[in-house]
């Protein structure tokens, strides 16, 4: 009787400290979900503004190669071929030059066009196929975290706030049946009868 006295209490406290511990940890989960995911949009925007440079400098590079090709009387992909038929090593090596910045700009074009147009469900699948990593890590190198309120960043953050309790949720759970199962001596995986 007096082992149940002063035992309830304290499985009593135990159990309202895990209440109010659980509490916090899933009131965390979400708002770190709200913060963080709402940087995706906001990282997006600063990515591209650096991409619509990007191309806005290729452009004139290759813009000022046609000119010089025209000036030629030739297309600019007929003066990249002369330059790259030449036996000289220097006008060889200037024409593949020429070439890697047209590639480079039509990549970079059609990434920021793909960017650009994707909706706020599919920027995520249609950033991450079009993705250039050098310059995503000179964007990082720059980017300063901040609350987007726009649409896009209210979506964004409203998945984070539900999504992360969810997972904190569904992994808690996952713990407490597992170990539940460990430390009860029952096997974790149940035999399929046939």
């Amino acid at each position: 009787m007096m082992k149940k006295l002063i035992l309830g209490p304290a499985k009593f406290a135990g159990k309202i400290v895990g209440k109010v511990c659980d509490d916090t940890a899933n009131k965390i989960a979400a708002l770190t979900g709200f913060l963080g995911f709402s940087q995706g949009p906001a990282y997006m925007s600063h990515y591209t503004q650096r991409l619509g440079g990007g191309v806005d400098e290729l452009e004139n590079v290759v813009n000022g190669y046609e000119g010089v090709a025209t000036s030629a009387g030739m297309t600019l992909s007929e003066y990249i071929t002369e330059l790259t038929s030449y036996a000289s090593e220097n006008l060889c090596a200037l024409g593949e030059v020429i070439q890697n910045h047209v590639f480079r700009y039509e990549d970079l074009k059609n990434s920021l066009e793909a960017i650009t147009n994707a909706d706020i469900f599919t920027k995520p699948v249609v950033f991450m196929q079009n993705i250039d990593w050098d310059m995503a890590r000179s964007a990082l190198e720059n980017y300063t975290p901040s609350v987007n309120i726009g649409a896009e960043g209210l979506a964004y953050a409203a998945a984070g706030f539900f999504l992360l309790p969810f997972i904190y949720k569904c992994g808690k759970e996952s713990v407490k049946y597992v170990g539940g199962k460990l430390f009860s001596g029952k096997k974790v995986v149940e035999p399929v009868s046939a």
